[in-house]
């Protein structure tokens, strides 16, 4: 019961990752991380955490790996 009750997070995570990972061609990376962020900080249901945190977790990645490439030339 415990895992249904959990599933709305990972697939809210899914969508809004494959969504933003669109909008990052249109939208600089920081301003869709701090929107993330700040759906995520809300808090008040586990769907919106997942969509805040999916917002949040592919522009930090895809900058974190940008920058760590660009150290190492």
């Amino acid at each position: 019961m415990a895992g249904l009750l959990l599933i709305p997070w990972p697939l809210a995570t899914l969508v809004a990752a494959l969504v933003t990972g669109y909008l990052m061609e249109c939208i600089h990376p920081r301003i869709l991380g701090s929107i993330g962020m700040g759906i995520f900080c809300i808090r008040l249901r586990l769907i919106l955490c997942g969509i805040g945190f999916g917002l949040f977790q592919t522009p930090n990645s895809s900058l974190r790996l940008s920058q760590t490439s660009l150290l190492k030339e």
